[in-house]
């Protein structure tokens, strides 16, 4: 089916839903509409906007000069006019998802009575780092923890050097497995993850403990050179 101006649904049961000079090549292709996109990958969809491609198998792409050029490549592009790719060479990696998105990302998860957010994250502008809701309102039953105990429970969690399996040996990293991290604190939804939130609360907390921990040393110390100074002052009197 082919609608709107100069479009071209010439792949075996593809579809041109409207807009201009788009093409749907691949089979069992779609362009729903807008200008100058391309779906040539099979089973590909390119939702309108302007100078999208779509030539993976599979692949989606959407916006403006969004590129979804390998199989199974999910790729969104914000309204800036530079194209936005999945990879082509050394780069072109299947299944990827992508998203251009330079005025923010941000998902919520929770939401009250007018629709507020209550719990989410957010990719900030310019950003590389997500942030989570933190907000005081945002909370409840707030207990105080102990420094110090938090840090004797993180010093007795094994801390290892692992690969996921998944990644089949590629990459290193290190941390705690989620079972100890959950058995020590009793913190996050299950005993499978391990949330950022919760492994910084741990950090800081910690970090509180060990300065409680010097502070009391440091003012021990203090106590005993202030008996000696007096120790000393006294045997200097009696010598005089």
């Amino acid at each position: 089916m082919v609608g709107g101006l100069l479009n071209n649904a010439s792949g075996e049961e593809s579809t041109v839903g409207g807009g201009s000079f788009n093409t749907a090549s691949g089979s069992r292709s779609t362009v729903g509409g807008g200008r100058s996109n391309r779906a040539s990958g099979i089973d590909s969809t390119v939702t309108g906007g302007r100078n999208n491609e779509a030539s993976g198998d599979y692949s989606f792409a959407g916006g403006r000069s969004a590129k979804a050029l390998c199989n199974g490549c999910f790729v969104w592009a914000d309204d800036n006019n530079f194209d936005f790719s999945s990879g082509t060479g050394l780069f072109a990696f299947d299944k990827r998802f992508l998203v251009r998105a330079t005025g923010g990302v941000s998902f919520t998860t929770g939401i009250d009575g007018s629709g507020s957010s209550t719990a989410g994250v957010a990719l900030i502008p310019g950003s590389g780092s997500l942030g989570s809701l933190s907000d005081r309102d945002a909370k409840e039953d707030f207990a105080p923890t102990d420094g110090r105990q938090v840090l004797e429970r993180l010093v007795s969690i094994p801390i290892s050097t692992w690969s996921y399996k998944a990644q089949q040996g590629k990459f290193r990293h290190i941390g705690p497995t989620a079972q100890d991290f959950s058995a020590a604190f009793e913190v996050g939804a299950d005993d499978r993850h391990i949330t950022t939130v919760d492994a910084d609360g741990v950090a800081l907390a910690a970090i509180q403990g060990l300065y409680q921990m010097l502070t009391d040393e440091l003012a021990d110390k203090q106590e005993q050179i202030r008996r000696l100074e007096e120790r000393l002052a006294a045997v200097e009197n009696r010598v005089e």
